[in-house]
Order: structure tokens, then sequence, then C-alpha cells
């Protein structure tokens, strides 16, 4: 849960935070990081979608952090099934990647789930050099790549489709400190 708390304190430093009341945690896996970022807000409630087998650990999660009350789950496709509206905040971790062909749809979804106002933050590896680094993630990648599959995105290439989509501001960042994969990139998108 470590870099669930680092989420939810880098996602509480945003100037928007204290006026959030909804929060997605879009591909959210275990739904860690939406319940360290629910838990560090004294009435944010939050949902965790996921693959509906997926969705079922994080409901024991749910039960585990004792957070029945402010957080639900919704199990399905993000990328085809309705995610949800009424949002303040969505979160995405390394959610994207393969979808990166469909990208402009997906997170056009996201910002028509949010409120005026809402903020997406996108958390996901991106590739530099002419695609040849970082070599961590040219190396994690390899067996994927020889197989005709690409999962990386460029560095930019989230924060372009943001704005492209209509979202009117993004600030993009290196993320502190070490990752599974190798050097990874916030993006963060205000509608």
């Amino acid at each position: 849960m470590n870099w669930a708390k680092q989420a939810a304190a880098m996602v509480g430093e945003l100037p928007e935070f204290p006026h959030m009341w909804r929060m997605l945690d879009s591909g959210g896996g275990a739904g860690l990081i939406g319940l360290a970022i629910v838990a560090a807000h004294p009435t944010m409630i939050g949902v965790v979608f996921d693959r509906p087998e997926i969705v079922e650990v994080a409901q024991r999660f749910i039960r585990e952090y004792n957070l029945q009350e402010r957080v639900t789950v919704i199990g399905g496709d993000f990328s085809q099934d309705p995610i949800g509206d009424g949002y303040d905040l969505v979160w995405t971790s390394y959610t994207l990647n393969s979808h990166r062909r469909n990208l402009d749809p997906i997170i056009r979804t996201i910002h028509a789930a949010l409120n005026p106002g809402g903020v997406y933050v996108s958390f996901a590896e991106s590739l530099t050099d002419e695609r040849t680094k970082p070599t961590m993630m040219i190396n994690s990648m390899l067996a994927v790549g020889l197989t005709g599959g690409d999962l990386m995105f460029d560095e930019g290439e989230i924060a372009q489709a943001m704005l492209r989509v209509g979202f009117r501001s993004v600030h993009s960042r290196a993320a502190e400190g070490s990752q599974p994969h190798g050097p990874v990139i916030i993006d963060i998108a205000r509608k």
C-alpha cells in the first residue's frame, strides 16, 4: 500500500482536492489507490471500476479497510461499458496501455464522466529517445514487442490525447521514486 499512500498524498496536493466529492479509480484493480485517496479525504466517496472478477478482490479490500460506506465497485470493460458520471476526480494507473490504439475514445469517455472543473490523473510509462529509452521499460516489454504488441506510450502521447478531446489544460511531470517498470509520467488534466 506504500505506492497507494504516495498517490493519495500527490492527489491531496491538488488545489481542487478539498472540494472534491466523488472519484473514480478506472481500471483500479484491487482498488488500493482509490481506497487511499478516499481515505485521505474527509468526505469523498469513490468507485473502483475494473473487470467483474477483479472488482471481487477490490470488494475484499474495501471491507478490510472498512470503507464500505464510501467506496463501491463497478464491474465491466472501461473501453466499452459505461463508467458512470458526476466525478470530480478520475485516476488511472497503468490502465491505458492495452488500449493505446483506442486512446482518444477512452479519454473522451473520461472527460464526459467528469464534472465541470474535474481533474483526470493518468499514471503511465512513456518512452523517450525515439522509443529506445528507458532501457528498463524496453527490456520489460521485449517479449510483447517481439509478438507485434505495442503497449508503451511515447512521451507526451497521453497529454496530447487529453488536449485533443477537450481538456482545458494538462500538466505533466515525472513520478518521484522508483516504479516497477521504470520511470513513469503523471499527466494531470483539468476539464
